[in-house]
This record gives structure tokens, sequence and C-alpha cells, in this order.
């Protein structure tokens, strides 16, 4: 078995960043992911032959500002970059099935947003 998993830094292509928080807000993630350069470039064949995408149920990420509740915290600011799925996990097992036993292959993924609790005691 060979697994990539990591920051491939691929995007979200041919959506505005207020479609992009309509979509995520609504929970439209097969939408959104039909939007997604990697998605679309495996699709293709043009990169990672043969490996296949542990099955995302979250949704794009984004740089968080802080002091910001709920989808007002997206990146506001100049750049005001699209939430994507930088994060990834590819795979690829050759090993041949067994007649006998259906082989499973169980990948779990899970994914938290650390957000930082400062406490002050006075």
């Amino acid at each position: 078995m060979i697994v990539f998993l990591g920051d491939f830094n691929y995007r979200l292509d041919g959506i505005s960043y207020d479609e992009a928080r309509d979509f995520i807000f609504q929970r439209s993630f097969d939408w959104l992911r039909e939007k997604d350069e990697l998605h679309i470039e495996i699709k293709a064949g043009t990169v990672f032959q043969g490996m296949r995408e542990v099955v995302i149920t979250f949704p794009p990420t984004y740089k968080f500002e802080r002091h910001q509740p709920g989808l007002a915290g997206y990146d506001s600011g100049e750049k005001k970059r699209i939430p994507a799925w930088c994060d990834r996990v590819l795979y690829r097992d050759n090993r041949p099935d067994s007649s006998e036993r259906k082989r499973r292959i169980m990948v779990t993924c899970s994914w938290v947003h650390h957000i930082m609790i400062i406490l002050m005691y006075h």
C-alpha cells in the first residue's frame, strides 16, 4: 500500500469567494468537489494515476480569523482566499483480492479545527 498525505495546495476553481461560502453553508460538498482542482486532474488522469482519495466528509478549510463567529471567520482580508481542500490523503493498494474473503480498506480521517482558547485570570 502506498499513501500520500499532506498539503497538496489544490484549490477550488471557477467559483467565487461568496459562492464558496454559500455552498459550504449549505453543506453542498459534492457540488464543491466538482470544482476541486485535484479531483478534476485525477479524473482527467493527469496526476496521481492509480491513486484513490479518501472520501472527504468535511467542509473546505480556510484561513481562520479569530474573534469571528461561524462563517464570519472566513478570510476577509485583502486576498480573500477561497476555502479549499488543501490537506489530502491519497492511497494505492495493488494487493490482489481474495475470492474467499473480500478485502476492505477502511480509512478514517478525523479533521478537527483547532482554535486557540486564551483564558485570563484576574
